[in-house]
């Protein structure tokens, strides 16, 4: 299991899994916080394939 601090960003490709595996977020709220998540797809420059490649969840 990983987990990620406030404000940190992780590739997937650190997490050592194939493209086909499922990935589960699970939040503990210790105050009354926002949350946003968001993924995106990105090319081998670090760049946005497509706008069809975001997904944001809030």
């Amino acid at each position: 299991m990983n987990h990620l601090t406030v404000g940190q960003r992780a590739p997937l490709s650190n997490l050592t899994i194939d493209y086909t595996a499922s990935i589960t977020l699970k939040f503990t709220r210790q105050s009354p916080i926002e949350m946003d998540i968001s993924c995106f797809a990105l090319d081998a420059a670090g760049k946005l394939i497509n706008d069809d490649y975001m997904s944001f969840y809030n």
